[in-house]
């Protein structure tokens, strides 16, 4: 399979990813076990100063909604010393990171690089209860498929799909991320890939382990809206990678 042909579902599903997605040993997602860690971390491997800033909401093709930061906007995450500029978000439903095998309905992966190039991901579960989250809600509010309406999500789920063509946005004022940090420090992390093809290894992952609260018509918007953006018609789709062997890589658990 040619690597810029590839989806979430189909005959262009994961099992058919080709190259380091195939070949590599240090890939992502994983399944976490927080209870059994390889290492138990002595202080928070991560640490975040956020401030609202501009954003660009857009349909990242093949069902993933992208909330891109503007440069600049948006402080940094310190991770082992290191600071590092949060880029932008994804969303995934269901989620890619299992905790002792269990799913989430939700992640959001916060993208962030640092000026060598360096690349951390943190991810953020969530579970289903009665308070919707603000970040992902102001996100799919603004969501649009390429050739989406403006006038409101439900219109613009109805528009006809942009598989596998990322459009150019709308843009949004201010979004607060720090909305996306759970207030529990429990985290995993763990050295890993890019969860979409390439693959490419060496991200450093951090994902908290205190899922937030989303409601079950979020969840359902953000299916209706993944399935638009693949090209299903009628009904709702998953934009999920499914877990990977861990292939003797250590996992460290920070939990105060």
């Amino acid at each position: 399979m040619d690597v810029r042909n590839w989806a979430y579902g189909g005959l262009e599903g994961p099992p058919q990813w080709t190259g380091r997605c195939q070949s590599g040993k240090r890939q992502s997602p994983v399944d976490l076990a927080p209870e059994d860690p390889g290492e138990v971390l002595g202080e928070a491997p991560v640490a975040h100063a956020f401030a609202r800033g501009g954003a660009t909401v857009r349909d990242g093709g093949r069902g993933t909604l992208v909330v891109d930061l503007d440069a600049g906007s948006y402080s940094v995450a310190a991770a082992s010393g290191q600071a590092f500029d949060l880029r932008g978000v994804e969303f995934h439903v269901a989620s890619e990171h299992t905790v002792g095998g269990t799913s989430h309905p939700v992640e959001a992966q916060l993208r962030h690089r640092a000026s060598d190039g360096t690349v951390l991901h943190v991810s953020v579960l969530f579970q289903v209860g009665e308070s919707p989250n603000p970040f992902l809600q102001q996100a799919l509010e603004n969501a649009s498929l390429r050739a989406g309406g403006d006038d409101g999500l439900s219109r613009k789920l109805l528009a006809p799909p942009s598989f596998p063509t990322a459009d150019a946005g709308v843009r949004v004022a201010g979004m607060d991320p720090s909305d996306l940090i759970p207030a529990s420090p429990a985290v995993a992390t763990y050295e890993g890939s890019l969860t979409a093809p390439p693959c490419t290894e060496g991200v450093r992952w951090a994902v908290y382990l205190s899922p937030l609260s989303v409601t079950a018509e979020q969840v359902v918007l953000l299916q209706e809206w993944v399935g638009r953006s693949a090209g299903v018609i009628d009904g709702t789709a998953m934009n999920y990678r499914p877990v990977q062997p861990l292939e003797g890589r250590t996992v460290g658990v920070y939990a105060p």
